[in-house]
């Protein structure tokens, strides 16, 4: 999403606040948790989002997300192999850390990635990276020491072009050549220029009969090739030999194409050779003569493709070829002029591919040819209109390629193959697959989820669910994800939603609800849906709700509550409204609560709570006391907490800040929940939490890009090998595995209030399935001997384990140790 989450208080600033303390950046790197160790907490087939995430919550096996996105998807990073017919992401997903701006088919089903990024699938590998015909990273690892732009595959010659100034350990400034096994050849053009010299674009023709002569075309933005002046084109032979094909661009090429005899160039350009030739040229591939072709665009090109006589072009340009053609248009390479091909895309395309009947086509936009098409389609040679194919990136595409049956697509995104979904989705925890519940919201964000029985409670700033009516709140079926009748239209929005007994409480910045004065508090019956008598009242913005021990839990940005003063943060009897006596007066907003362990864990923007000076941003309460406890006094963090989570024995603190004590912590970590002590885990977020949900895992939602050396954006499910069981719903539905971490055998405790029957399975975190175990009565113990089904044992690292009896089903997570 193009909007960054300006939302209500301290929880959702988008500016971290000053830190505390000024200690050097490089001393707390020392402290930092090792790549390798990060990768085992990261689940790699838990979807990712393309906008950032609001609110988490878990019931029954389902997380339910809310926030601002329209796609979610796997989490495949920066590039991704798409099956042709069905366009669906192919596993294993490449988890590109970075971006990916050029694809070259190696000619036997795999690929070559190129871009700006230092690890693939969570391995060492800077700006360049193979992968074979399975999607799999296999060993070829050259470096360079910038963007890579440009791949062209001769054989077993990869030509590659960028920003870069060294390749393969040696200096080769903006083009380079490598062979299959990676070795750094001689070849080198030695193209230079100013500061922003680069080589964008790559062609390869060889003779087919003998001398079989290679010509490499380059194009870019440069004055010279070894040492002999050349304006952004230039071409040289096998042995990087500078030929005589010159021409002599006035600017900047950005796309090049070989059709035939003949090249085609694109780009910013005003002129070849001193004839006017605005943004798009063609020259004779041999002498470099300027032909008089004139497409005349009215601006840029980013973008060419060649096939049948015909050239496919992209751009900022609204006319070319004599004709209205916005952003995209296909001109014949013989007259110029263009055809009735008119994708009309929202936005620029990037890259074209030409496949078996079809023009695959990448780039920025999110509708072309009149259809919803995220980043990514398929379009009709002749029409341009767009088949079903709809692969669904969360961001821009700006490489194709493709061989066989297969389409290689890589960019700025870190999912492709995704599902639209606006603001809300629906994930099975067990499996990781979005589920078909589309509430389709509209009109804003989606701050708040609560799950009672057969209805999700949401809260935001909406206005319509699908094409129903709904501001602000609205109850939808947890099945078919309609609205139900339900439609209190509370005047604001509304930030807070929390289940309790017979009733929903909520929260938010709304002074009527249901046609009732309700000042940013309301309960709504579960079982009628009518706003009750509940009317407790607060005078600023309610951000944060818990419910426990008969009282709602309150903070945000108030100081009044239920009629009397209270700073940020009260607790309401939960039947009558009247506020107790717990007010801990904490000197700045409070942007999250969780309960547990007989404990009240608060979050917010203070530095003074509950009798306590210098307690930031985090403190621990019991029910009977608005006393500070002694919690996390040598762990204070630097900066807002926005979410917190509890599970087991450890307190999960989100926000921005980054460190906790002297400590570097990057926006995520966990704490004792007895003493607040930090504790190992340290996933390495990259961005900032918005929320936390514990279940299985540690569910974060956010505005992120990656989590340790794997990509993720904005939603990722994190392990933490202290609790990486699954509690249960409930203290007689449980799934324990003993012991765990394990190097031996587990045992798999399984109970329900009543006899049955299971299937347990075993689980690598693909989804590959290792092992069928022979459960029998769900009261049994079932061990596991760490071995799959052929008898092997298996690989250290993290599985699921999944139990299911009928409709139960419940899911663990096993360590295994080396």
């Amino acid at each position: 999403m193009a909007s960054l989450p300006l939302g209500p208080g301290s929880a959702h600033r988008h500016a971290r606040r000053c830190r505390r303390v000024l200690i050097p950046v490089a001393a707390l790197l020392v402290a930092a948790v090792p790549a390798t160790v990060r990768a085992q907490n990261i689940r790699s087939d838990f979807p990712c989002v393309d906008g950032y995430v609001r609110t988490i919550t878990i019931a029954d096996g389902t997380a339910y997300v809310g926030g601002n996105f329209n796609v979610i998807g796997p989490a495949t990073g920066g590039a991704a192999l798409i099956d042709t017919t069905t366009g669906l992401a192919l596993k294993p997903y490449p988890m590109v850390n970075g971006k990916v701006y050029a694809i070259g088919a190696d000619g036997s089903g795999g690929y070559y990635i190129g871009g700006l990024f230092t690890a693939v699938g969570g391995q060492a590998r800077q700006n360049l990276a193979h992968l074979d015909a399975a999607g799999n990273l296999d060993a070829w690892a050259p470096a360079t020491d910038s963007t890579v732009r440009a791949i062209a595959v001769n054989g077993g010659t990869i030509y590659v072009g960028g920003d870069f100034s060294n390749a393969g350990g040696q200096t080769r400034h903006h083009a380079a050549a490598f062979d299959a096994s990676a070795n750094l050849l001689a070849w080198n053009p030695n193209v230079t220029g100013g500061t922003n010299t680069r080589v964008n674009a790559l062609a390869v023709t060889t003779l087919s009969h003998f001398p079989f002569t290679v010509t490499v075309y380059l194009a870019g933005l440069f004055t010279s090739v070894q040492s002999t002046s050349r304006n952004c084109g230039a071409a040289v032979d096998a042995n990087a030999a500078l030929l005589a094909w010159n021409p002599n661009c006035s600017d900047e090429v950005k796309a090049m194409v070989v059709g035939g005899t003949v090249v085609y160039l694109g780009g910013m350009f005003g002129s070849l050779a001193g004839q006017a030739r605005p943004y798009l040229a063609s020259v004779d591939a041999s002498s470099g003569a300027l032909s008089s072709w004139t497409p005349a665009p009215d601006f840029f090109v980013d973008a060419l493709a060649f096939s049948s006589g015909i050239v496919y072009v992209s751009g900022g340009f609204g006319h070319i070829g004599g004709q209205s053609r916005v952003l995209a248009g296909a001109v014949d390479a013989t007259t110029g002029l263009a055809t009735s091909w008119n994708p009309a895309p929202d936005q620029p395309i990037q890259t074209f591919a030409i496949g078996a009947g079809v023009l695959y086509a990448g780039g920025d936009f999110r509708r072309i040819g009149g259809q919803e098409r995220y980043f990514v389609a398929a379009l009709d040679f002749t029409t341009g209109t767009v088949s079903g194919w709809s692969p669904s990136a969360n961001n821009s595409v700006r490489a194709l390629a493709v061989n066989g049956g297969t389409v290689a697509a890589g960019g700025l995104m870190t999912s492709l193959g995704g599902q639209v979904r606006r603001s809300v989705a629906a994930v099975d925890i067990g499996t990781g697959a979005i589920t078909s519940w589309n509430p389709n919201l509209h009109g804003g964000d989606a701050y708040t989820i609560a799950v009672v029985g057969k209805t999700v409670y949401v809260g935001g700033t909406f206005d319509t669910v699908g094409v129903v009516l709904r501001s602000n709140v609205a109850g939808v079926n947890r099945t078919t994800g309609a609205p139900t009748a339900w439609n209190p239209a509370p005047d604001s929005r509304v930030t807070a939603c929390v289940a309790g007994g017979s009733s929903v409480y909520l929260g938010g910045q709304f002074t009527t609800f249901d046609g009732q004065p309700r000042s940013r508090l309301a309960a709504v019956d579960t079982s009628t849906g009518a706003v009750t008598a509940w009317n407790p009242g607060a005078n600023n913005e309610v951000q944060a709700l818990a419910v426990g021990g008969g009282a709602v839990y309150a903070g945000g940005l108030f100081t009044i509550l239920g009629g009397h003063a209270r700073s940020h943060l009260g607790a309401i009897d939960a039947a009558s409204g009247v506020a107790t006596a717990w007010s801990p007066s904490p000197d700045g907003g409070v942007d999250a609560i969780a309960l547990g362990n007989g404990r009240i864990y608060v979050g917010g923007n203070f530095t003074n709570i509950g009798a306590k000076f210098n307690r930031y941003d985090l403190a621990a309460f019991t029910a009977s006391s608005d006393t500070a406890l002694d919690f996390a006094t040598n762990n204070k963090p630097d900066g807002t907490v926005t979410a917190i989570a509890v599970e087991g024995g450890s307190v999960y603190v989100g926000g921005s800040f980054d460190r906790l004590g002297l400590t570097s912590r990057a926006d995520l970590a966990a704490v004792d929940a007895t003493t607040g002590d930090l504790l190992p885990w340290d996933p390495a977020l990259q961005g900032v939490p918005f929320a936390l949900a514990a279940d299985v895992g540690v569910f974060v939602g956010g505005l992120f890009s990656g989590v340790g050396p794997y990509p993720t954006s904005n939603l990722a499910e994190i392990f933490d090998p202290a609790n990486a069981v699954e509690p249960g719903t409930s203290a007689a539905t449980v799934l324990r595995a003993m012991p765990n971490p394990s190097r031996g055998e587990v045992r798999l405790t399984l109970g329900l209030p009543r006899s049955s029957t299971a299937e347990v399975r075993i689980f690598d975190l693909e989804g590959r399935e290792i092992r069928d175990l022979d459960a029998g009565a769900w009261s049994a113990t079932v061990v596991w001997d760490g071995r799959d089904a052929a008898g092997h044992a298996v690989a250290p690292g993290i599985y699921l384990v999944r139990a299911r009896s009928g409709v139960e089903q419940r899911s663990a997570r096993i360590v295994r140790l080396r």
